[in-house]
């Protein structure tokens, strides 16, 4: 289980995330809502120690691991992908995976300079274990591709295999569905599903996609300003007056949108 703890993540003056608490469970899919610039890929990097929490904790099967290093927390079983792609364009597809392989293997630098039957045992076993992931995912096919010549929904694809090659016991998604069309979107949460089915990992999951959101999270944390505003089943989320007055705002504001979009229509000035 993944435990967030009243983290809070301050950068001088400003509060990115403001005591959040929630978790993850093994075979659960959490999603984490909130409006441009609420704080949700920050709490991200506090979970992987790229921006340690300023107070609070975060635990994994109850030990504390937001001090620790993040090849470390990656090793313990928390993989992420990121908002932007983060390939290694020049390397092919196989090789992308195999970087991601390689923490799951053992060899010294002496039996990798040396080329010794150790090394070339482990090196074949990556490779094996690395195709295996790409025709899991449907990327057999292009293996020997660079990865920056993938339609940019094969990257995506890509993306998440890398960090199913680290076998998580909790997987962190940003924003998988961000530029894919509603055939691929589709396609994507059946993924996740299986995904989740297959290794009963727990997944958190960033996405502004509603439909994505409702259609696969069990359960949904909403923030605004850092701040949780509301937590609850897909249902209770929807019709939280906090969340709508988040995403859509005040009556009075909606009202002085319709206003300045009319004044911007009709050439007029308020």
């Amino acid at each position: 289980m993944l435990e967030i703890a009243d983290i809070s993540v301050v950068f001088g003056g400003l509060v990115a995330v403001k005591e959040l608490s929630f978790t993850v469970s093994p075979g659960q899919i959490v999603g984490l809502i909130g409006p441009n610039g609420a704080g949700k890929t920050t709490v991200f990097n506090a979970i992987l120690a790229v921006y340690p929490p300023t107070s609070g904790e975060v635990r994994l099967n109850g030990r504390r691991i937001d001090r620790l290093p993040t090849h470390r927390i990656c090793r313990l079983g928390i993989g992420r992908t990121f908002q932007n792609i983060r390939l290694f364009k020049d390397m092919s597809v196989l090789d992308n995976v195999k970087v991601a392989l390689h923490r799951s293997f053992r060899y010294s630098l002496f039996d990798a300079l040396l080329r010794t039957p150790r090394c070339r045992r482990q090196e074949r076993e990556i490779d094996y274990a690395a195709r295996d992931i790409l025709e899991y995912f449907d990327l057999l096919s292009v293996a020997d591709d660079k990865a920056s010549s993938l339609p940019y929904g094969k990257q995506k694809y890509l993306e998440i295999a890398r960090a199913y090659a680290t076998r998580p016991r909790i997987l962190l998604l940003d924003e998988p569905a961000a530029g894919l069309n509603a055939s691929e979107t589709e396609a994507l949460m059946d993924k996740v599903r299986e995904i989740m089915a297959d290794t009963h990992c727990g997944v958190l999951l960033i996405e502004h996609d509603m439909r994505l959101v409702m259609g696969i999270c069990e359960h949904i944390v909403a923030i605004e300003y850092g701040a949780k505003i509301s937590e609850g089943t897909a249902e209770y989320i929807q019709n939280d007056p906090k969340v709508i007055e988040a995403y859509l705002g005040t009556q009075d504001e909606k009202d002085a949108a319709v206003v300045e979009d009319l004044a911007a229509v009709t050439g007029e000035e308020e």
